[in-house]
């Protein structure tokens, strides 16, 4: 049960798992591989190659559908240093 002030009844939150939670969670969003190369400008093949190395993790919705968490393409992009 979560407190909530100003309110006298207390609140039940539930997780996507049915736990309890004391803070609600925001939803993940997701990019299609082609937003996620058009923002980075990479191309949809080096996505699929990163994901098929494990390197990129991907998220099936339906048969043929993959998105990605743009955090975690934001991840692959590694600062070179300069000399």
């Amino acid at each position: 049960m979560i407190f909530v002030p100003g309110c006298d009844r207390q609140r039940r939150d539930l997780t996507l798992w049915g736990s309890v939670t004391n803070t609600p969670k925001s939803r993940r969003q997701f990019e299609s591989l082609a937003d996620a190369a058009d923002r980075t400008g990479l191309s949809i093949r080096t996505f699929r190659r990163r994901i098929a190395a494990g390197e990129l993790p991907a998220y099936r919705s339906g048969t043929r559908v993959l998105r990605v968490d743009p955090a975690d393409v934001d991840r692959l992009m590694v600062l070179v240093p300069t000399a």
